[in-house]
């Protein structure tokens, strides 16, 4: 069993509202950057899904908040797509140890900062194709790493999707997903007690990014946000490999 000390709570805590924050702001973010963080002193194992079970309140929050702009049938067309990734995603995740996971995390980490500040080129022509390969692709990536929002951001990005609609339905998105891989995680044996006490260890972190994200949502750029994003992804993903 799991034992939190202050020290331990204060940093999920801390990483959490960091994420939170952002995710509040630019509609992504959570996962990236409290997996990079976290997987410094966790194992992927309980942080994976920790995070995932971590988030659906705040997932559930959010969307309430936009409920009214979310895109019901791009909404349904991902997670069509992702459920089709979350079985091997799960499966990678209880068939790899830790620290393969921990490095394997560190460059996905590097790779998706760098992938989200490239210039995504002009839109796709025949969409619906690309679209399910990004949504198979983030199904993969949530069950594995916890972090499923990059191959859907760069692809809305990319093509060119009106930005609220847009980021209230990847708040829909990423709570259905994060509620769907639990359930499955759960029947591998991933998610347990141990898994729940330490996501609580993070419950004052959401708490505090939901209010702040609200405080500075209409005061501080989403562009900088990214920026701030970005940067603390990458750093964390080096981290995880040198360390």
């Amino acid at each position: 069993m799991i034992e939190l000390q202050w020290g331990q709570v204060a940093w999920v805590s801390g990483t959490l509202a960091i994420a939170a924050s952002i995710q509040g702001v630019a509609g992504f973010g959570f996962m990236l950057i409290a997996a990079a963080g976290l997987i410094q002193l966790y194992p992927a194992q309980l942080v994976v899904p920790g995070l995932v079970l971590v988030y659906i309140p705040l997932g559930i929050a959010q969307t309430f908040q936009v409920r009214r702009q979310v895109d019901v049938p791009l909404l349904r067309a991902w997670m069509l797509s992702a459920l089709f990734g979350i079985l091997p995603g799960t499966l990678i995740l209880t068939a790899v140890d830790s620290l393969t996971m921990k490095r394997g995390i560190g460059v996905v980490m590097m790779i998706l900062a760098i992938l989200l500040r490239v210039r995504p080129g002009e839109p796709v022509a025949s969409e619906r194709f690309a679209r399910f390969g990004a949504g198979l692709l983030s199904g993969a990536l949530g069950a594995s790493t916890s972090v499923a929002g990059p191959p859907i951001v760069l692809f809305g990005i990319k093509q060119r999707w009106e930005v609220e609609p847009f980021r209230a339905s990847l708040l829909a998105y990423f709570t259905v997903l994060s509620a769907v891989i639990v359930l499955l995680q759960h029947q591998f044996g991933l998610v347990t007690v141990e898994t729940a006490v330490w996501a609580a260890g993070g419950l004052p972190g959401i708490v505090v990014g939901f209010v702040v994200a609200n405080l500075m949502r209409d005061k501080v750029s989403d562009e900088h946000f990214r920026v701030l994003g970005v940067a603390l992804v990458f750093g964390s993903g080096m981290m995880a490999l040198l360390f």
